[in-house]
């Protein structure tokens, strides 16, 4: 009887596996492991969008009554406008009553305000303008005098204003019903920025330094 001549005969092996099915057998846990990965990289893509910080710029447009307490017929009063830039999707909102700005100059606080509330949209910004007044006449003679000595020889007057602002929601389109609120954990956030008298942005980077200072009740 004569055989037939097959595949095997000429050096030639049929195989159902393909060169995947042959990884896979290799390396069984791959799978598991480019899930985790993937997993554990989507939880550090949410933590940034989230807890992004703004980008805040601070300058004071106007001011009155920096004059010697001795001649001063009223309180130092600053104009002062407030930019947050919002790089994540998310929105942050800020409640009011406990956001304050200190307008300071050389260390020495000189004015201050309560900050309404307000929301900064995802990918958008906000601009909050406010006044901030002293609580006495005038300022102190060597402070008047260190500051007109600067004016006089046409040096730029460095201000500083330290803004704190009350965090209370960071959520897509401030929508909260699906997170208890108990799970909610808002945070301060102060902000140092640097202003100049005349209202111009200072020399290099404009922008506020940021510092987390924890959770209240």
């Amino acid at each position: 009887m004569q055989r037939s001549p097959d595949a095997s005969m000429y050096g030639i092996v049929v195989s159902g596996q393909n060169w995947y099915t042959r990884f896979q057998r290799r390396h069984p846990h791959l799978d598991v492991a480019l899930i985790l990965t993937a997993a554990g990289l989507f939880v550090l893509l949410v933590c940034w969008l989230v807890y992004g910080p703004l980008e805040v710029s601070a300058a004071v447009s106007s001011f009155q009554g920096l004059d010697p307490g001795h001649r001063a017929t009223g309180a130092p009063t600053f104009a002062v406008t407030l930019r947050a830039r919002n790089r994540n999707v998310w929105r942050h909102c800020f409640r009011p009553g406990n956001g304050t700005a200190v307008v300071a100059y050389a260390g020495v606080p000189l004015a201050r305000a309560d900050l309404p509330g307000f929301c900064v949209p995802g990918l958008g910004a906000a601009t909050l303008r406010f006044a901030a007044a002293g609580g006495g006449l005038g300022i102190p003679g060597a402070l008047y005098e260190s500051l007109e000595g600067q004016r006089g020889r046409r040096e730029r007057v460095a201000l500083t204003v330290r803004v704190r602002l009350d965090e209370d929601l960071v959520v897509p389109h401030n929508v909260v019903n699906w997170l208890d609120e108990d799970l909610v954990v808002p945070h301060n956030v102060v902000n140092w920025c640097d202003a100049m008298l005349d209202g111009h942005p200072p020399g290099g980077s404009s922008r506020c330094k940021a510092f987390l200072m924890g959770c209240h009740d």
